[in-house]
């Protein structure tokens, strides 16, 4: 069998400032941290397990030297940390693809465009207070009586919901409004079970 194992954290090259420091944020040192990395490859190799080791400054020399096949691979530190802004301008512009968790609404002076169809749709619990005028008062007329319920519903808003990103692009481009974006997982746009589909046509 053979392992790979990647590290960086308390790289005594990497880190050479305060390596014994314990701070708020830092529960354990850089060189804590180095020991504990150093104790984890030796079990693997005590295992039995090839270990492939490379540090951040081994990492940063070799991708100045290689071509990487694709940056869903290989992300770039620059990819590591986007923006908010970042994140919904390149869903926006078609750069960025995956999904992302959003809070989204229509603004007050669309809601009369999308009136005859709500535009966002979501699993909720409805209680009676949420039936509207009409409906309370065919209820009260027929005797029965609203039991609460989880239903999937159409709506002018919803909060922490995950859109995959041509349908957001397609909100966005239509003047919905993101207010919170909690989470974004990108993917690499690509058609999952082509493979399979072309086995299963050539074998017909």
């Amino acid at each position: 069998s053979s392992g790979i194992n990647a590290e960086y954290g308390g790289c005594p090259t990497c880190f050479t400032k305060d390596r014994e420091k314990v701070t708020e944020t830092r529960t354990r040192s850089f060189e804590e941290r180095y020991e504990k990395t150093v104790e984890i490859t030796d079990s693997f190799k005590r295992s039995g397990y090839t270990v492939v080791e490379m540090w951040e400054h081994e990492w940063k020399a070799l991708r100045k030297t290689v071509t990487l096949p694709t940056k869903y691979l290989y992300p770039m530190e620059e990819n590591y940390r986007l923006t908010e802004q970042t994140i919904l301008g390149g869903i926006q512009n078609g750069t960025l693809f995956g999904a992302a968790e959003v809070d989204i609404h229509v603004p007050e002076e669309l809601k009369e465009k999308f009136s005859e169809m709500t535009p966002l749709f979501k699993n909720t619990t409805i209680s009676a207070k949420d039936i509207g005028e009409y409906m309370t008062d065919v209820l009260r007329e027929s005797g029965e009586v609203f039991r609460e319920r989880r239903n999937l519903i159409g709506s002018m808003f919803a909060s922490k919901i995950l859109l995959i990103t041509p349908l957001l692009k397609w909100y966005l481009d239509n003047g919905l409004v993101v207010t919170k974006l909690y989470q974004f997982i990108q993917f690499q746009p690509s058609p999952c079970f082509k493979q399979f589909a072309d086995n299963v046509s050539n074998d017909r």
